[in-house]
């Protein structure tokens, strides 16, 4: 199983830097048939959660789209719902606590 893999997205415009990931563990989600993955990054991504003022994140959410799995990273094209979850500790990923802040690109190399 890959463990540690890259994640690149356009929607952070304003802090565009690749990201190292590491997966801390699989976890459970709303949508049926998708892989949830949270994941330590490396730099941590500045954002906003909702209206509040942005701050730092160390931890996301990484929702795999098109039924691929963690297997599929650097076999295949790989994308993922980044999601930011500031109260989540264990359990099932409830989405309405939960912001949804872009798409990104999983790779097993950072280029």
């Amino acid at each position: 199983m890959t463990e540690k893999f890259y994640l690149s997205s356009q929607d952070f415009a304003d802090d565009p830097e690749i990201r190292s990931c590491v997966i801390r563990s699989t976890v459970k989600g709303e949508r049926e048939g998708s892989s949830y993955l949270l994941a330590d990054i490396e730099p941590p991504l500045r954002t906003r959660f909702r209206d509040d003022a942005p701050r730092y994140f160390r931890t996301l959410i990484l929702s795999l789209i098109g039924g691929k799995t963690i297997e599929d990273i650097g076999k295949s094209s790989v994308l993922a719902d980044v999601i930011i979850c500031p109260d989540y500790s264990d359990g099932l990923v409830d989405e309405n606590k939960c912001s949804r802040i872009g798409v990104g690109s999983l790779k097993i190399t950072p280029l």
